[in-house]
């Protein structure tokens, strides 16, 4: 089956297997890691921030950044795979090193303060006073194969509301769509095209943010 996969497209691969169970697992190419009896091990990925740290500023605005919700079929650790017809499954033997929703939001918390310049507060910072709260949607985070290999690609589609929680003002909203090609066979390149959409997606929330985020300044309407 792992031949299968290196020599014909996911998509044409998926088509021949269809039938096998109501549930498809792509196989991911790649070195597998096994503990003894206990069978193959997940190729375990993360999304990675290669940016710096952002600083305590007093003055800068505030937004707590919401648990993002996550659209069926992404709440988890699998790596998901949008197939033709309604259909999803998951890349099999390849897991996210966290859940998703949480390394999205670790990504965005760390990226999006660096280049905004604002206070992002996230887990457990509902105690911290704040001027604004943005909530997180991720429409989509998945795999898309394509009719031949060099079509396949990952797809992100995350929505961003930000509100002032102060005076209930809606300061903006906004879908970022991204999508980013895999330039080879194997889990690791995969996941190279989600950091990489991870990575342009955050860019484009920051420039978003940035000429809305005077709202967010305790004490400014």
């Amino acid at each position: 089956m792992l031949s299968e996969f290196k020599e014909r497209g996911l998509l044409k691969a998926i088509k021949a297997t269809l039938g096998i169970g109501s549930l498809l697992l792509i196989s991911a190419c790649g070195p597998l890691i096994s503990f003894g009896g206990d069978g193959d091990a997940d190729e375990v990925y993360s999304l990675e921030y290669q940016g710096g740290y952002s600083t305590f500023n007093a003055d800068a605005p505030r937004i707590y950044l919401d648990e993002p919700l996550m659209a069926e079929g992404l709440a988890s650790r699998k790596m998901s795979v949008r197939l033709p017809d309604f259909r999803r499954s998951a890349i099999a033997s390849t897991s996210w090193s966290a859940n998703l929703s949480d390394l999205i939001r670790g990504y965005m918390a760390r990226s999006i303060a660096v280049k905004s310049g604002v206070q992002l507060i996230s887990e457990g910072g509902l105690d911290v006073k704040v001027g604004c709260r943005m909530a997180v949607h991720v429409w989509a985070f998945e795999l898309v194969p394509g009719d031949i290999p060099q079509d396949d690609k990952v797809a992100s589609t995350i929505e961003l509301t930000l509100l002032n929680v102060t005076n209930g003002v809606l300061l903006g909203k906004q879908t970022f769509v991204v999508e980013k090609p895999v330039l080879s066979a194997g889990g690791a390149a995969i996941a190279a095209a989600f950091n990489q959409a991870i990575e342009d997606s955050a860019n484009k929330m920051s420039e978003w943010l940035i000429p809305i985020q005077s709202g967010c300044v305790l004490g400014e309407a």
